[in-house]
């Protein structure tokens, strides 16, 4: 009979160690990858706005992933039609911080600036104006298309969603930081 419950308290020492290795396992920040956030904004393109008479179209958008500074950013091509002809063709990199909507469980663009414009067919005394129209554009645009967000069906970001302490971009991943308690 001593033989029989000698084993058990060495049992219940191996699981209890065994779950206390699976609690540390559980990591309290989780990692979103650039490819992560390229999949979300993608499903957002093209995306156009305008009056009949002058559009413009944002298309092929990359994301991108500070490596020094806690910003992040899309990189995106621009068309601008007059009365349904194109007149001028380009490319634009806009740099914000993330933003997390904690009613939506989502994560937006913060303060989206325009750190790169490149446009043909626009001539210099028009590129100011032209910066400024596309400004006002891309940071309305933007702060509206959600860069990622939290699934319930997913664990850790469903504990994520309730307990996030922090938002960080480094390496190349934007890092969120959630609270175990």
């Amino acid at each position: 009979m001593f033989k029989k419950y000698f084993l058990l308290p060495l049992l219940l020492s191996f699981a209890l160690l065994g779950s206390a290795q699976y609690v540390f396992a559980f990591s309290n920040t989780i990692a979103l990858s650039k490819a992560d956030i390229q999949q979300k904004i993608e499903q957002f393109f093209p995306v156009a706005m305008g009056d009949p008479i002058f559009k413009l179209r944002f298309s092929q958008p990359h994301a991108l992933l500070g490596e020094n500074r806690n910003t992040l950013g899309i990189h995106i091509t621009i068309d601008a039609t007059s009365n349904g002809q194109a007149v001028a063709q380009g490319s634009g990199r806009l740099i914000g911080t993330p933003f997390y909507n904690k009613e939506q469980a989502t994560f937006y663009l913060r303060d989206p600036q325009i750190q790169r414009l490149e446009i043909e067919g626009v001539s210099p005394n028009q590129d100011m104006q032209f910066q400024l129209l596309l400004d006002v554009a891309l940071s309305t645009i933007l702060t509206e298309i959600p860069i990622y967000t939290l699934n319930d069906k997913n664990l850790r970001e469903r504990f994520a969603k309730k307990r996030l302490l922090a938002v960080r971009v480094e390496k190349q991943e934007m890092l969120l930081e959630f609270s175990l308690d």
